[in-house]
Parts: structure tokens; C-alpha cells; sequence
């Protein structure tokens, strides 16, 4: 609508509908644009205390920081699904190269260290002959 024009309740349902909203969710939409169309400050406080009404029943589970930070860089779910790759040779140099864009050696230690903390990976040392690698695999 690029704010050019208002949604009408019609519409709201509509996409309600694309969204695959529940019943809940479908009014928590409705209300929310109600609230943001409404011309006055009694008809705000009625949209917003009907929101938090519909709210109080919904499950909401707030984020951690570190669960934050998983989202608030591109490349963290990037180098999550190289890492099972078996171009992957266990280096974060290797991994900021494999990368487009590039990232720098030092945003691929600190993702992996992140990876590592939120249970996304596990380290896993195998055992050669010759050298021990480190394998990073997707936590089960």
C-alpha cells in the first residue's frame, strides 16, 4: 500500500488469509491496523487495550541475546549450512572465503563461537593417522 492509502477491514481478512492467520492472530491483524488508522485517542486506546486482551492468550517467548545476535547478522545461518558442506575444511579463514559477500577470518570465529554456544553445532574430533580434524556438524 507504500502509505498512500488505508486497509480496509475486507482487506485485512484477505490477507489475514494469505498469511494463514488463526482466528487469534486474524483479530491481533485487525486491531493492530485499527489501531494504527484510528483518528482519535479514544479510538487508540480502545484498538490497543483490545490488543493486549488478545495477546495476554498467545504464547510469546522472548529472545535471548545470543538467540538475537544469531538473527542480526546474514552470514550466522550462511556459515550454520556450510559448515555441513564438504567443500568445508575446517578453517574460518576457509569459511570467510567461501562466503559472498566475503566476511573477514575474524566474523566467522566469532559465528562459529556463537554457533557453538547456542547448541546449532557441536565440535566432533576424529581421529586419523595422520592429524586430528575438527568436524563441526548440526546439533540433532
Amino acid at each position: 500500500m507504500q502509505a498512500k492509502r488505508n486497509l480496509t477491514q475486507n482487506l485485512c481478512f484477505k490477507m489475514s488469509e494469505v498469511f494463514k492467520h488463526t482466528k487469534k492472530e486474524a483479530e491481533y491483524f485487525e486491531s493492530m491496523v485499527s489501531f494504527i488508522q484510528a483518528k482519535t485517542s479514544k479510538e487508540k486506546d480502545m484498538h490497543f487495550t483490545r490488543m493486549i486482551a488478545l495477546r495476554k492468550n498467545l504464547k510469546v517467548r522472548t529472545l535471548e541475546e545470543s538467540q538475537y545476535e544469531y538473527y542480526s547478522h546474514w552470514y550466522n545461518p550462511v556459515i550454520r549450512e556450510l559448515l555441513t558442506s564438504t567443500f568445508f575444511t575446517g578453517t574460518p579463514d576457509a569459511l570467510a572465503k567461501m562466503i559472498v559477500p566475503q566476511i573477514t577470518p575474524a566474523q566467522a570465529r566469532r559465528s562459529v563461537a556463537l554457533l557453538l554456544k547456542l547448541g546449532l553445532i557441536v565440535k566432533k574430533v576424529r581421529d586419523t593417522n595422520r592429524v586430528q580434524l575438527l568436524f563441526l556438524q548440526l546439533q540433532k
